[in-house]
Parts: structure tokens; sequence; C-alpha cells
């Protein structure tokens, strides 16, 4: 576990910092914080509470990871970031585990374990058709940012670019050269990644969101190449 400066500017060099007598600290996420992950997630996406599709989309982008961080104050999570690493034989070992646990949020969306909604047919059938689209526009890379979320109370205080950064240092460290990160508008602050060096790469429709929030919402693939710089 490491501890960040926290302040009302911003991330700030140095070792601990308190503000409101609250500390921050980064750690790796445990099965005891997926409650109020789902809670941020939801406060973040409310239209995702319906069904328990803020559950889902934990299991569904945590699951899978490889890198698992949570921002905390007072231990109590206020953002994450999930990630994998696509390094040498293990790539397709991740690629089968991603489309099992994939096929088990699937399941479990049907049979309404996580809540029943109406639309749990549309919202699996929109899910799979934007799997496919992502697969069809995805870059070439070595690593990938799958979620990234922070408590609106803890928003611009720069939690989001210090999860960012323990990643890619992460990245770099495993021989990591680009990253790639998925992410849609309206619904996520697509700008931050601009400003972190990443470069747009492909725009495309994501057929889950668009089912979920009644309208066309445009997703977005970003790409960071890390060899040789640091953010």
């Amino acid at each position: 576990m490491s501890v960040i400066p926290l302040s009302m500017s911003g991330l700030q060099s140095g070792n601990s910092v308190e503000k409101n007598s609250e500390t921050l600290t980064f750690r790796e996420y445990r099965k005891t914080d997926r409650d109020r992950c789902v809670e941020i997630t939801a406060q973040a996406w409310p239209e995702l509470k319906e069904g328990g599709l803020d559950a889902a989309t934990i299991d569904w982008y945590g699951r899978p990871a490889t890198w698992k961080d949570i921002a905390c104050v007072s231990d109590v999570p206020v953002g994450m970031l999930f990630a994998k690493i696509h390094r040498g034989n293990t790539i397709i070992r991740t690629k089968i585990r991603t489309k099992i646990i994939h096929a088990t949020v699937y399941t479990k969306m049907l049979f309404g374990i996580y809540g029943k909604t109406p639309h749990r047919l549309s919202s699996i059938r929109g899910s799979m058709a934007g799997e496919r689209d992502i697969d069809r526009n995805a870059p070439d890379v070595d690593g990938e940012i799958s979620y990234l979320v922070i408590d609106s109370a803890y928003r611009g205080k720069g939690i989001g670019r210090g999860l960012m950064k323990r990643f890619v240092e992460h990245a770099r460290e495993e021989g990591v050269h680009r990253i790639s990160v998925y992410t849609t508008t309206p619904g996520s602050d697509w700008q931050f990644y601009g400003s972190q060096g990443f470069k747009l790469f492909s725009e495309f429709k994501d057929g889950f969101m668009s089912i979920i929030r009644h309208e066309d919402i445009k997703a977005m693939y970003y790409v960071l190449e890390i060899e040789g710089k640091k953010i």
C-alpha cells in the first residue's frame, strides 16, 4: 500500500498528507471492496442501478483484470482502476478467461441474479454486439485499462491521475509499450485521457450503453505510447 498527497489543487509530491483528518492511500482491490465499488459505479452511471447492472459492471471489468488498484480515504474506496497486461503466453489465457467471465455475467443477467429488469434480453444482445464492435475497433496493444472511475466527491483532486500513473509505471516495468483505454461520450470524462497523453485511435457506437440510455452513445479507443515516457 502507498500513501499519496491529496490536496484541493490535485496530486503533489511527498509521502503523506491529511485533509480534514483523511489520508489518501492506494492499495490492491479486496473482495470486501465490491459493494463500495458497485456504489461508486451506480453514482457515476445511475442508469446501471436498474436490474443490478452496476454490480454486473464490476464483475465484467473487475474479475478478468490482472491489475486492480483502489484509491482509498481512511481505507474506504473512493476510486478504482482495473486493467490487463497482455504479455507472451498469457494473452490467450487472459482472453479465454475473459470470455468465460463475460459468459457467466450474461447468464446471471439473463436469470435475474443481479436483479430483475424488463430489458435483460435487449441489454445482453446490445452488450454482445458491443463486444464485436469493440473487437473490430480495438488497437493492437500489450496493455489495457478496462475501468477507471472516481467517487464524485473526490474528483478533480488528482486521484485519477494517481491511479493512472501507478498503472503506467507498473506496465512499463513489465515491458509494456502501448496501452489502450475504452471510453464513451456522454458518460465518461474522455478529455482526461487526452490530458494524460493518450491519442484518439477509433470512434464507433457503444451498443450496450445506447440501449441502456435510449440514445446513441459514441465509443472511443485512446492509446498511450509509454516507451521512454513518464506521466
